[in-house]
């Protein structure tokens, strides 16, 4: 997972202004070519198709997804989300009789030129983060604190993914720790250290490895460091457990986790219905006028 700085934050508003250009804009701009003039219908349809694309690409998970350093990810939920809104788009302009809408080879520029540039657009985001990462930026100081054998593992795991953005600057545990294992410029301490650690390396973030039954552990670090405006992350160790969907979710405010459940997840979900509802409909409008004829 990305760190979830400012910068984050600022890449997912800048991708979200984007996508919503280069989808309404783009057909606004196909219009214009085509000499169609923007009457009360196509204007109120630029206004559902702007609404739209916002929501399908937010419970979609167009945007969530950048949290994972996987740019295959990014770009093909992106261009999922894209199919769902030209598909609304086309049942749409099938009501509203825009024939011009109609999925044929002369709507293929705008597709076409929208998909290129949803592409596009996350291919240079994803350059952008790669060299910030490459040059030392946007890395947050972490300190493990836990079992010695687990933060050195989850340690290994960062290192080796630079994109997380996760820099650990301390290990924090009462196990023994071989020097020679550790870089030279991550800092060895003791559980009792902690907070001293914390407020030297002027760490951001504070992630606790243990076991699942570590909750004293987890409970004290949070204690401890309750003063300091730091993030306190839990990576409990699932090594032991067959995991298959492992999903963090809530009943009435009581967090829980989902350790074998339903592959859809609430976005998924959304669209499925969108699928069993809206294209169902379209699809018996236009078989219709076939099924009149045999009956």
């Amino acid at each position: 997972m990305l760190s979830h700085s400012s910068t984050a934050y600022t890449k997912q508003l800048l991708l979200i202004i984007s996508d919503t250009i280069a989808v309404v804009g783009g057909l606004a701009a196909w219009w214009s070519l085509r000499e169609v003039s923007p009457d009360g219908v196509r204007l109120t349809l630029l206004f559902g198709l702007g609404t739209t694309t916002l929501m399908i690409f937010l419970f979609g998970g167009a945007y969530t997804v950048l949290t994972q350093a996987r740019l295959g990810l990014w770009i093909s939920r992106a261009l999922w989300c894209f199919v769902w809104v030209c598909s609304l788009l086309f049942g749409a302009a099938y009501v509203a009789h825009l024939h011009e809408l109609r999925p044929s080879w002369e709507i293929l520029p705008w597709v076409g030129g929208a998909a290129v540039w949803l592409v596009a657009t996350r291919i240079a985001a994803y350059r952008v983060v790669v060299w910030r990462r490459e040059h030392g930026h946007g890395q947050e100081p972490t300190i493990l604190v836990g079992d010695p054998a687990q933060c050195m593992a989850f340690m290994r795991h960062v290192t080796s993914n630079p994109l997380l953005g996760v820099d650990v600057v301390g290990l924090c545990t009462d196990g023994l720790l071989l020097e020679d294992e550790v870089d030279e410029n991550v800092v060895l301490g003791a559980r009792p250290d902690l907070t001293s650690m914390v407020e030297r390396l002027s760490a951001q973030r504070v992630m606790v490895c243990g076991r699942l039954d570590d909750q004293g552990l987890v409970a004290s670090v949070i204690t401890e460091l309750m003063p300091y405006p730091v993030v306190v992350q839990y990576v409990p160790d699932l090594t032991q457990i067959p995991v298959f969907t492992l999903r963090v979710g809530e009943f009435a405010g009581r967090p829980v986790i989902n350790l074998s459940s339903s592959p859809f997840t609430p976005s998924a979900l959304l669209l499925k219905w969108i699928e069993d509802k809206v294209l169902a409909s379209i699809i018996l409008v236009m078989i219709s006028p076939v099924m009149l004829a045999v009956a």
